[in-house]
């Protein structure tokens, strides 16, 4: 579980920094356009500008306008402020929603287009969590393990494939802890960015799950996975049901022996 959770993390930077230097390309062809709603530049980011994990791009404007397909203008007043996101430079958002469609929650992944040495615009690529699993190809546990990535400073769930819906997970109340785990320990393991193990009641199937935690070098974001008690003792449960085979087999060897 920790091996996997590990691996997923690297996959999940790596591809997370991979799509930063393609925005960065993308912000350079950009920053050549006087009119950044262009539709020859807005042809040339649907061709070039596609990603893994990235939805579709938009370019915030100082008036708090939002360029997106096609170079359609939407306002993004009260919502984005041009002047907090270009302050920061390169940057990936926390949990977001949509423009468009406010039910659907989105990470917005940052870099500023740059016109005569200031910051006129900010590109920015939209990755929508509810499919970002599916984007990646994660399946961890060979598909059996479900996948959390958690705002350590928030506690909301960016991706949570267990629940419906990704709410906060210290909303979702204390869990009854196997014996030698408490909620503190988890709790402060991902506030901590600390790397750990716990073990609790799922009111979900209540069955134990075994839930591997560990910080992402994506803001103060951890990724986490769980796997219930029946899956990760399914090898060892097989091996127990063969040594009963062979106990019954030797028994019955013994008093045909004996007789």
């Amino acid at each position: 579980l920790r091996s996997e959770a590990h691996n997923l993390a690297e996959d999940i930077e790596k591809k997370a920094d991979d799509d930063r230097k393609l925005l960065e390309k993308m912000a350079d062809i950009a920053s050549e356009y006087e009119d950044l709603s262009s539709p020859e530049l807005w042809r040339v980011m649907e061709v070039y500008g596609s990603s893994d994990i990235f939805s579709e791009l938009e370019i915030l404007l100082p008036d708090n306008t939002v360029l997106t397909d096609g170079g359609r203008r939407i306002s993004a007043e009260g919502i984005l402020s041009f002047e907090e996101e270009a302050a920061k430079g390169a940057h990936i958002s926390n949990r977001e929603t949509d423009l468009e469609e406010p039910e659907k929650y989105i990470v917005r992944s940052y870099v500023p287009i740059i016109q005569n040495g200031e910051t006129t615009a900010m590109l920015y690529g939209i990755i929508n969590m509810g499919t970002l699993p599916e984007d990646i190809e994660a399946e961890p546990y060979g598909g059996e393990a479900a996948l959390y990535i958690i705002d350590g400073t928030t506690g909301d769930f960016l991706v949570d494939t267990w629940h419906d819906e990704p709410g906060n997970i210290w909303a979702l109340g204390e869990r009854e802890m196997a014996p030698g785990y408490n909620h503190e320990q988890l709790k402060q393991g991902l506030i901590d960015g600390e790397k750990g193990y716990v073990v609790f009641v799922s009111e979900t199937i209540g069955k134990y799950l075994y839930f591997y935690y560990e910080p992402l070098a994506i803001n103060q974001w951890r990724i986490a996975l769980s796997v219930s008690e029946d899956i990760v003792f399914s090898s060892a449960y097989s091996i127990r049901n063969v040594l009963y085979i062979f106990l019954v087999f030797e028994t019955l060897c013994i008093i045909l022996y004996l007789s």
